[in-house]
């Protein structure tokens, strides 16, 4: 006599023997001593799910009464509803000995003296995101639900035989309803991701400069994770100018106090930075040359070198960069020239065939430099300077921004007279000077570009308001050209000669996030800079 349990209690299965189930596992006991098999455990599998998806196999209540609607297994395997391992080998004469009375296991047989297990009734559609179970009764049932991995309440949307409405079951902090965080993910699956979804930029804000200055800029140095800053200061004692330098972290904290990188600074206007070579290239106008000095991370200066150029370099908008091969080119005027960190500077090299009228750009790529300027298409240069490659595609534009990593590079194109159409179009380039992608409008109305960063996502695109107020918004821009919602930063430059033409604001990038420069509108135009996190909004 065997003994099944069930929901509708014991039931009988052959006789001189006793077949009793604890979960997934059965047990044999035999008073016929040909049929004891032991207590050998059925090493069984179950299936599991809780929404009914599908309906069938035989009526589990024939031969029996009271039986209610019980599932058998659960479980997530590719059988599911009855035993998986081979149940132990119970002799017969008939099937109808082996019957069971349960449908979700199969229909068991008599197969040469030996009753045989039966498929189950439910098969798993998909392991990796779905469950199923088989639950008894006059109409056994299969029940196939989503997989709930990181237990977070909600089942994965990849079980496509019954879908749940977790976007992303690998992830406990995503699921419909979540709380948005600042992480570069979609947390309550809406299809928005933090800025985009109601957070803010957040950033930390501090003064550079607390009184009048001109002109500043900004570079990251990834081996420290520092940021380098530059900017004039006047020098009443000497009625003159100098330019200063200091050094941040990533979250706005000061490592290298403001120090004087060159004094007494005939007719000098602008300033600039870029990183390299373990530390810092400053570069600044003197009168009819250019200067630079190196900076290690530490603040410690290497002697200031002046170009001698015979007054070639005569531009108020000198530029510099720092070539991946070991040298720093300075530019001005469409010239250049290159120098190691600690001198002496090369003779110098013209870079187009008339000297440019205002603002050039030069950025250090995996292959040498990346050179601009208005009225200038921009040319791909080797790190000597020389072997200029003209970029497959002409921009019909005036003037170009740039912003470069090691292995591309993006143009952001604008016509000087700022009433014309199609303000800002981006478009990026191989190293080699390939077109990727673009062009694309990335400037709001009533915007202009300002600067724009390469970045591990693509590129982002600083852009300042024409009209009052002055504020600041950012884009971002993927590599593959796609443009990004518009950021508010609740940053604004002041009315005067320095909003626009003479941009005092500068936006770096680097793998701990930004550091933009503005200037505030308060008394004295302190200069700021504010720092935040690649998400924008940590």
């Amino acid at each position: 006599m065997a003994i099944i349990f069930s929901s509708s209690g014991l039931k009988r299965w052959g006789s001189g023997c006793t077949l009793v189930f604890f979960g997934a596992a059965a047990f044999v006991g035999c008073s016929n001593p040909k049929r004891d098999l032991g207590d050998q455990p059925d090493a069984g599998q179950g299936g599991g799910g809780a929404s009914a998806v599908s309906a069938g196999g035989r009526d589990a209540d024939a031969g029996a009464s009271g039986s209610a609607d019980v599932p058998v297994a659960e479980g997530g395997g590719s059988a599911t509803g009855g035993s998986a391992g081979a149940p132990p080998a119970v002799a017969c004469t008939s099937s109808k000995e082996c019957d069971d009375q349960l449908a979700c296991n199969g229909v068991e047989t008599c197969v040469k003296g030996s009753c045989v297990a039966g498929e189950p009734l439910c098969t798993n559609p998909d392991e990796a995101h779905c469950s199923v179970a088989c639950i008894e009764g006059k109409t056994p049932t299969c029940s196939v639900s989503a997989l709930d991995v990181d237990k977070d309440q909600h089942g994965t949307v990849l079980c496509k035989a019954n879908p749940g409405d977790d976007c992303d079951d690998a992830l406990a902090t995503v699921y419909p309803g979540a709380p948005e965080l600042c992480d570069g993910i979609d947390n309550d699956c809406n299809g928005k991701t933090d800025l985009d979804d109601g957070l803010t930029l957040k950033a930390t804000t501090v003064d550079l400069v607390a009184a009048e200055y001109q002109t500043e800029d900004v570079a990251w140095l990834e081996e420290q994770k520092l940021y380098g800053f530059t900017w004039y200061e006047p020098d009443i004692a000497n009625m003159s100018t100098m330019a200063k330098f200091a050094v941040y972290d990533a979250k706005g904290g000061v490592k290298v106090p403001p120090k004087v990188a060159a004094a007494t600074i005939l007719n000098g206007y602008q300033t600039h930075v870029a990183a390299g070579d373990g530390g810092f290239g400053i570069v600044w106008k003197d009168g009819t040359e250019v200067g630079f000095r190196f900076a290690s991370a530490d603040g410690t200066f290497n002697a200031a070198i002046e170009s001698t150029t015979q007054g070639q370099m005569t531009s108020l908008w000198p530029e510099i960069a720092w070539s991946t091969q070991g040298n720093w080119a300075l530019i001005a005027d469409g010239v250049g020239v290159l120098t190691g960190s600690s001198g002496p500077i090369s003779s110098a090299v013209t870079l187009v065939p008339a000297a440019t009228t205002g603002q050039s750009h030069i950025l250090g790529t995996g292959n040498g430099f990346v050179f601009s300027g208005i009225g200038v298409q921009p040319q791909v240069l080797s790190n000597t300077l020389k072997m200029p490659t003209a970029l497959d595609t002409t921009l019909d534009t005036a003037r170009i921004l740039i912003g470069a990593s090691a292995d591309r590079f993006a143009t952001v194109s604008f016509p000087v007279d700022k009433s014309a159409p199609a303000l800002g179009e981006l478009s990026s380039f191989s190293s080699a000077g390939k077109r990727l992608c673009g062009p694309v409008t990335v400037a709001l109305d009533g915007y202009m570009v300002a600067d724009v960063v390469a970045t591990s996502r693509g590129y982002t695109v600083e852009m300042i308001a024409e009209t009052l107020p002055l504020d600041i918004k950012l884009r971002e821009v993927s590599v593959d050209c796609k443009v990004g919602t518009a950021i508010n930063t609740q940053f604004f430059t002041p009315e005067g000669p320095f909003n626009k033409n003479g941009v005092t604001t500068h936006l770096t990038a680097g793998s701990q996030g930004y550091a933009l420069t503005w200037a505030s509108s308060e008394l004295n135009r302190p200069l700021k800079a504010s720092f935040f996190g690649p998400d924008f909004c940590n």
